[in-house]
């Protein structure tokens, strides 16, 4: 991992500005753990590192990047969120789930405990430029429609932006993270032929292959967590129901799916 991230960070394109990577297992690394702050610093030590868990559910981060982002041992972790710490309470460097808000800076994207926020700060300028690489993949394999399925104000503009220019080549269907649909102010399917919302996207627990899925009888040395609270969670998906709107919600650990079946069963087949 981190003799890849520093061939990637010694490239021309790539020379300033903070260094990204993405998809690495720990399971499939010889030590069979999360990369740590201080092995990312080998990469740069002057520059913000992250490089984000193939489970999408949270980033490793070194020690200019926690520092940057204010993580330190005094700081308490957020309800749904995972911050690995030693003995003294210092970050390791493995930031998941709704701690993730963190790493976004004052005014990015914030999520809270709806999700892992894996809306690092980026400008649109390159947000454009990514859309249009992501769709020349997919039209190149023959994939013409796909779901977004974590939105916020942010995807949403850049989405408008390429469709009112022409450039949006994909069928788009956006499903917005539930703790953005009111000041989004979705109430209806909104949209067109290339791009509508298809409703509001829900998070139960973590992830299985991050470790941080909700099993209480333990899976290794860590039981998981739940992203809300008792009756929380069954409470915004028949919300979401009552309002006429489709959800996708996450779920990987048993009681965690469990939940979901029970909110499910409240809800109204149909809105009033």
């Amino acid at each position: 991992v981190v003799k890849l991230l520093g061939e990637h960070a010694r490239t021309e394109a790539h020379s300033i500005g903070p260094i990204r990577g993405f998809g690495y297992d720990h399971h499939r690394l010889a030590e069979g753990r999360h990369p740590t702050a201080v092995e990312l610093d080998l990469v740069a030590d002057n520059r913000t590192v992250t490089v984000m868990h193939v489970s999408g559910h949270g980033f490793s981060v070194n020690s200019h990047g926690l520092a940057e982002a204010g993580i330190t041992a005094t700081i308490p972790t957020p309800p749904g969120g995972v911050i690995d710490r030693d003995e003294d309470g210092r970050p390791l460097g493995r930031i998941f789930d709704a701690a993730c808000d963190l790493l976004t800076g004052p005014e990015g994207v914030k999520l809270g405990n709806h999700g892992p926020n894996l809306h690092l700060p980026d400008d649109p300028v390159d947000l454009a430029r990514m859309l249009d690489d992501a769709q020349e993949a997919f039209l190149a394999t023959g994939v013409t429609t796909v779901g977004d399925c974590q939105v916020t104000e942010r995807e949403m503009r850049a989405f408008l932006a390429a469709r009112d220019a022409g450039r949006l080549t994909l069928r788009v269907v956006m499903y917005v993270l539930s703790s953005h649909v009111d000041s989004l102010e979705i109430d209806s399917w909104l949209g067109d032929d290339r791009l509508s919302v298809g409703g509001v996207k829900h998070y139960a627990d973590g992830a299985l292959t991050g470790g941080s899925a909700y099993l209480p009888c333990g899976c290794g040395a860590t039981h998981g967590h739940l992203y809300h609270g008792p009756g929380k969670l069954e409470d915004l998906l028949v919300a979401s129901a009552n309002a006429g709107r489709q959800t996708a919600t996450h779920a990987q650990g048993p009681e965690a799916i469990q939940l979901v079946l029970d909110a499910l069963g409240r809800a109204p087949l149909r809105p009033d």
